[in-house]
């Protein structure tokens, strides 16, 4: 419910900012890799709302005794679940830096670009959070700053989709260019 709220709030942000409308259809690869790098992001969220709730229900007393209880089948299942977030998060996060780098290779727009290396900034320092949470046995304020970067992540994703899916991200820049050079005076059917 959370990216979902967020994305609303985002793509109103963007829209609101002058941005060219969705369009779904048509749209080839750079579609599908950016539905699914939103799909992989969102599977990613409900790992670790789950892998923080068996944190905060059932503490480990080490980081070594966390990992000796995740892979006991004695355990309860939000304990052997803890090992699924790390993995998921190396896993699907390289997965999305890649189809963001792809979609900034099909759609080489200004936006695309840069979303898509902030994107790629910010999978790096959530990594290195993500390490430094776990080994501190998940403490609430290195929490709060693991999920501010997942916020920021879906942000960019977002605004990476809606970039590269926008009304004219298909068109050659130079056509781009010239139609937004025209904006306020013609439209582009007109041109």
């Amino acid at each position: 419910n959370t990216f979902v709220l967020l994305a609303a709030l985002t793509l109103t942000a963007w829209w609101g900012s002058g941005r060219a409308a969705l369009r779904w259809r048509g749209q080839g690869a750079a579609g599908w890799l950016t539905a699914l790098s939103l799909f992989g992001i969102l599977l990613l969220g409900v790992s670790c709302a789950v892998t923080a709730l068996g944190d905060t229900l059932f503490p480990a007393r080490s980081l070594a005794a966390a990992m000796s209880d995740a892979q006991s089948p004695l355990s309860h299942f939000l304990i052997r679940l803890r090992l699924w977030h790390p993995a998921l998060a190396i896993g699907i996060g390289f997965l999305i830096v890649l189809m963001a780098s792809s979609v900034s290779r099909l759609r080489p727009a200004p936006d695309v670009k840069l979303m898509a290396q902030s994107i790629g900034g910010i999978y790096l320092l959530q990594l290195a959070v993500g390490l430094v949470n776990a080994r501190l046995q998940a403490p609430i304020p290195l929490q709060l700053i693991h999920l501010l970067l997942a916020d920021l992540l879906w942000i960019n994703m977002v605004c990476l989709t809606a970039a590269a899916l926008a009304q004219d991200a298909a068109q050659p820049l130079a056509a781009r260019r010239e139609v937004s050079a025209a904006w306020p005076l013609k439209s582009p059917s007109t041109s």
